[in-house]
């Protein structure tokens, strides 16, 4: 089976987001069990450095900015760091904000959105609702995985972060949020990270979101691990928004 056909089968609801995950990582494995028999020949070490990369200066992005966040904390302080850099003239003024948490049930107050994080209903509806809004989505800050990997909550992490941004995704390839197809949004999966490892739940992500990517390239994922707090590093996130 091919990363293709998977995600068609996601967009269908064909899959769940537990069996896609299981299915990307018997692909993934299947494909590294072809590699390295191509390769029993000859072995390759390779080790991977990271290096600084300065942010480069981009054109002001526009559209409206959707942010996933539990308590609220994270949207206040882009706010108002959006509202510094509109005084400044570095950001455009003409951009509204809606804020989505995990809920009983789905439910709106103003610009304040509930869903159950796995129902894949409430993902379709929350677009739906904020097409009719008038709302046009640039930027999507995904946030709900606030809290540094813990095995006795496996089961919560991973409805909110895999789940979630499957149902996401899913919704979004069915709905084409953007008006126009040359409209990039951007979608930012932001996680805590760990010093001296690497979160198994929320690292594995990097893989879908590129694969994702392939298919849709209107839509553009990042997967950014944070060394501090959510709302530490609201500058960082509004600073990526463009890059590429």
């Amino acid at each position: 089976m091919s990363a293709k056909l998977l995600l068609e089968q996601l967009k269908k609801g064909e899959l769940s987001p537990a069996e896609g995950v299981k299915q990307f990582k018997q692909l993934k494995q299947a494909k590294q069990r072809q590699t390295e028999k191509q390769n029993s020949a000859e072995l390759l070490f390779v080790h991977a450095d990271w290096v600084d990369a300065p942010l480069q200066p981009v054109s002001k992005p526009t559209g409206d900015i959707l942010v996933f966040d539990t308590t609220g904390d994270l949207i206040a302080e882009l706010q108002r760091v959006w509202q510094q850099r509109e005084g400044s003239g570095l950001a455009h003024t003409e951009v509204r904000w809606a804020r989505v948490s995990p809920g009983a049930r789905y439910a709106v107050d103003g610009d304040h959105y509930q869903l159950p994080v796995a129902d894949a209903k409430s993902y379709t509806r929350l677009l739906d609702d904020l097409k009719a809004q008038g709302f046009r989505v640039g930027l999507i800050i995904h946030a709900w995985s606030n809290d540094t990997y813990s095995p006795e909550v496996l089961t919560e992490q991973l409805d909110s972060s895999i789940g979630s941004l499957f149902l996401l995704s899913q919704a979004l390839l069915q709905q084409k949020l953007q008006q126009k197809q040359s409209e990039t949004v951007e979608v930012q999966y932001v996680y805590r990270g760990q010093v001296g490892s690497v979160s198994p739940v929320y690292a594995a992500l990097s893989g879908f979101a590129r694969t994702v990517q392939l298919e849709a390239p209107h839509y553009h994922y990042k997967t950014i691990e944070l060394a501090g707090t959510l709302v530490e590093s609201s500058e960082k996130l509004l600073d990526e928004w463009g890059q590429r």
